[in-house]
């Protein structure tokens, strides 16, 4: 017997569910909405830094060390009579390169050895918990500092020791 032609038509699924499920998260949490306006001001400032500061961030004025904020230095300058806006607009960029780098390091790490111990079980994944339970009990801090000392003080060293202790 053949269908009935008089069967309601199936609706095609909702293109944009994952946005609403977001924008409804978000709203649960008021404070989301600021925590993520200011992680793009910071972001765009970042990408920005180039044309947005004043001085070059690594330029030394000796005669003008010290200085509290005014007309030239809008953040005052350091010990050195740097440009502490421009140093903070390149320091931007480090920041963010060290935490999106160390975040997918760790995710693949993470993702690859739990992909592991959750195929293989037995033995091989109670050792993976017991690692796992020896890195959780270290605080992380700490944890990260005796690995950059053990590896030596660097950009890469830093997002290494970041993504093993997250």
């Amino acid at each position: 017997m053949s269908a009935s032609i008089h069967e309601a038509p199936v609706a095609p699924p909702p293109r944009h569910r994952w946005l609403k499920t977001v924008v409804s998260a978000f709203n649960a949490n008021k404070t989301s909405w600021l925590g993520l306006v200011i992680f793009a001001l910071v972001t765009l400032l970042a990408v920005l830094a180039p044309w947005l500061s004043p001085h070059d961030p690594i330029e030394q004025d000796v005669l003008s060390k010290l200085k509290p904020p005014f007309d030239t230095y809008y953040l005052g300058t350091d010990y050195y009579g740097r440009d502490i806006l421009s140093r903070l607009l390149f320091g931007a960029r480090i920041s963010l390169v060290i935490g999106i780098a160390s975040t997918v390091l760790a995710l693949v790490i993470g993702s690859v050895i739990g992909i592991l111990a959750g195929c293989h079980g037995g033995r091989f994944d109670i050792i993976v918990m017991q690692m796992m339970d020896m890195l959780l009990a270290f605080p992380s801090l700490i944890l990260g500092l005796i690995l950059v000392a053990m590896l030596g003080p660097s950009m890469t060293n830093i997002i290494i020791a970041i993504a093993l202790t997250s």
